[in-house]
């Protein structure tokens, strides 16, 4: 079960460009850490690449490529959105030191 059109257009409305929030990891992956977003929007995800986007690279982190120093399932860390994956319902975004 999917995220639906509507849902996903509340998302974006919810989560605009810049904005930034707390949300725990819930999946590691080589490529990158997903995030859950909240209670209010089950199913939907952020994305974290390894690969920083342009935009707001200056306030952002690198993602450490070594496993060991990345944020650990169920921690709770800083984000900034970044883009919109409109094809997969999720957003790209930017991990933060603090809000």
């Amino acid at each position: 079960m999917g995220i639906t059109e509507e849902q996903w257009l509340a998302i974006k409305q919810s989560y605009p460009i810049g904005y930034k929030f707390s949300a725990k990891v819930c999946m590691t992956k080589l490529f990158g850490i997903f995030v859950t977003i909240e209670r209010s929007h089950p199913g939907c995800l952020g994305l974290i690449e390894i690969v920083r986007s342009s935009r707001f690279r200056d306030l952002t982190r690198d993602l450490p490529f070594d496993y060991s120093k990345r944020p650990q399932v169920g921690t709770e860390i800083y984000c900034i959105v970044c883009s919109y994956r409109d094809r997969n319902k999720q957003l790209g975004l930017g991990w933060l030191n603090s809000i």
